[in-house]
């Protein structure tokens, strides 16, 4: 996020503009949408809400699923698309590099 010319990490809460909550969460669905074996069908999501550091308002929430898969290599490639697209999706409400200072 750096490399963006955006934004700057910094060590301390206090000393941030904008907090980006992260987490992934999976929910069964309901019955109705189990597999076909009457396995479990399941929702990962990935949330990215970024908020106002003053304020605590919430600026952006983002959403980003991923994909089930019955091999573990599948799944974690889902799981690497579903989080590249949600990190897409922050980096186009950041907009273009802030101009380099001189």
């Amino acid at each position: 996020m750096e490399a963006w010319g955006r934004y700057e990490l910094v060590s301390a809460p206090g000393d941030a503009d904008l907090i980006f909550e992260i987490r992934l969460t999976v929910f069964q669905l309901q019955r109705e949408r189990m597999l076909a074996d009457d396995s479990p069908a399941f929702d990962p999501q990935f949330r990215v809400v970024i908020r106002d550091m003053k304020t605590h308002e919430t600026l952006w929430g983002l959403t980003e699923h991923a994909q089930g898969a019955v091999l573990q290599s599948n799944r974690d490639k889902n799981f690497e698309l579903a989080m590249a697209a949600v990190v897409a999706q922050v980096q186009r409400i950041a907009g273009p590099a802030a101009p380099a200072k001189n």
